[in-house]
């Protein structure tokens, strides 16, 4: 059923889609064949399969998302933010339904993670100040022993929760892209880190407005909230689709870029 609404969009070039297509079109041959009594059996059947192989899958990977929450010690440092996981995983879940691509929605939900507690960053922790200093460590997107920003560590200008979550933020995106580099040839670091960055900017400027008392205008509102977290979620996303135009790294000097943290 999911397929049948999914082949309807197709448009020229999108050969996956037309395969769905042409997929759907013998389903619906056999609804002619059966009659509708028959085709709805055909779906009913597919569709108690699909979810039975889903219901499998979510428990493990939920379970598996936890215990990563866990592992990190965020929860501890983050007192104010939310212990969530199957929330976060719940979009991961209803957004990549195939019961195959479990390796898929587990990255997601991670980056997913990473938006509600910049989020949480940006409203709870940290002054004006502290959160430019993280911001431009985003942007930066290298280690603490190489952060140095006006001649000062970048480690030594930010408060505990906040240098933690930027850690935890790089190696989790490092790991991420490290896979999405030996399953394609491709490094997508620049792309997420630039995505990381613009979504900070966009917090920022909203910490700036609180700060000086400016209520913006819903013209202003609307242009900060141009900036869609959804972006590095769908970078990460890349891990699924097949990128044969993107750049193939071969030499050590680029896999080590995802190493450095």
């Amino acid at each position: 059923m999911e397929l049948y609404e999914a082949a309807q969009l197709v448009t020229g070039g999108e050969d996956i889609l037309d395969e769905a297509a042409k997929f759907s079109g013998q389903i619906k041959s056999i609804r002619d064949f059966q009659g509708i009594n028959g085709w709805r059996k055909t779906l009913k059947e597919l569709a108690k399969m699909n979810i039975s192989m889903a219901q499998t899958a979510n428990p493990q990977e939920l379970d598996k998302i936890s215990k990563w929450w866990k592992d990190l010690g965020l929860a501890q440092e983050l007192k104010k933010a939310r212990n969530q996981p199957l929330k976060w995983y719940t979009w991961s879940m209803a957004s990549l339904s195939d019961p195959s691509m479990s390796e898929q929605r587990l990255e997601l939900t991670k980056s997913i993670t990473f938006i509600y507690l910049i989020d949480v960053i940006f409203d709870l922790y940290g002054t004006p100040e502290e959160l430019t200093v993280f911001t431009r460590a985003v942007h930066m997107y290298k280690t603490f022993s190489f952060l140095i920003l006006e001649g000062r560590a970048i480690v030594d200008m930010l408060p505990k929760p906040v240098k933690m979550c930027y850690k935890v933020l790089l190696d989790t995106t490092n790991d991420i892209g490290y896979k999405i580099y030996k399953k394609h040839g491709y490094n997508p670091i620049d792309s997420i880190k630039s995505a990381w960055g613009s979504l900070c900017d966009a917090f920022l400027v909203e910490v700036k407005w609180f700060a000086s008392g400016h209520l913006p205008t819903s013209h202003e509102y609307l242009e900060n909230g141009k900036i869609n977290p959804l972006w590095p979620l769908f970078s990460v996303s890349g891990m699924t689709l097949e990128v044969p135009s993107a750049p193939s790294l071969k030499n050590s000097a680029n896999d080590e870029k995802f190493h450095s943290s």
